[in-house]
């Protein structure tokens, strides 16, 4: 099943006693493993209608430092992949059934406290969010700064018309991303790009929205 099986409402309730049985026999980072999360996430996703009650607590309590919380990081690789396949109005109630509820626990160490690898693939939903984008910004904005290695957030909000659309959430966003430890590069290429832009729309008048984004422009040389 996990090679070929295909997900469907009926399929997903008979086989959820056995996924959650099977939890602690799947070896984390293999490709049946990964299969397995796949196939997990999507019933999370689209079949459970509350996945915070046990589907994704079990999945995470599970995860372990000898897994090196490989199921966390893959579940959140498979949260992005469903939410690329998603229209905006699927994007929305995802948001509302489960997803902003989830990111909020996880930010109050609900679960377990989030980990750097596992920030930075959350972070990489934003740009498939830009029907909550100002809720899920809120979100992202409250992350403790950590070091994070190449990641797709700059790459796609760059490669949209989110700063235009969202200027006051984007430069929100950016400012409280200078405080982490990201490859200069990143802020060269798309950073700068995206700063840039967001300046050129208007902001809010009633914060210092514009003269922080200037002072993140000196702090990372972008003039």
């Amino acid at each position: 099943f996990l090679r070929l099986g295909r997900l469907d409402t009926t399929i997903a309730k008979l086989l959820k006693p056995a996924f959650l049985q099977a939890l602690v026999h799947i070896e984390s980072g293999s490709t049946r493993g990964n299969c397995f999360v796949s196939c997990y996430t999507d019933t999370a996703v689209y079949f459970i209608n509350d996945p915070l009650a046990d589907w994704i607590p079990k999945l995470i309590d599970i995860d372990d430092e000898n897994s090196h919380h490989q199921f966390r990081h893959q579940f959140a690789i498979e949260v992005n992949n469903c939410l690329r396949d998603m229209n905006e109005e699927e994007r929305r109630v995802l948001w509302q059934r489960w997803l902003e509820n989830y990111w909020n626990n996880r930010l109050n160490g609900v679960f377990r406290c989030l980990d750097a690898t596992e920030i930075q693939r959350m972070l990489d939903w934003l740009p498939q969010l830009s029907v909550v984008f100002t809720e899920a910004v809120s979100m992202a904005v409250r992350i403790q700064p950590v070091e994070l290695n190449d990641f797709q957030l700059f790459y796609e909000l760059n490669a949209s018309d989110i700063p235009e659309k969202f200027p006051n959430e984007t430069a929100n966003l950016l400012i409280h991303l200078g405080d982490f430890e990201l490859p200069i590069y990143m802020w060269e290429i798309y950073g700068k790009s995206m700063i840039n832009r967001v300046l050129e729309c208007p902001l809010n008048e009633s914060n210092s929205v514009e003269h922080n984004l200037r002072e993140l422009k000196l702090k990372f040389d972008l003039n």
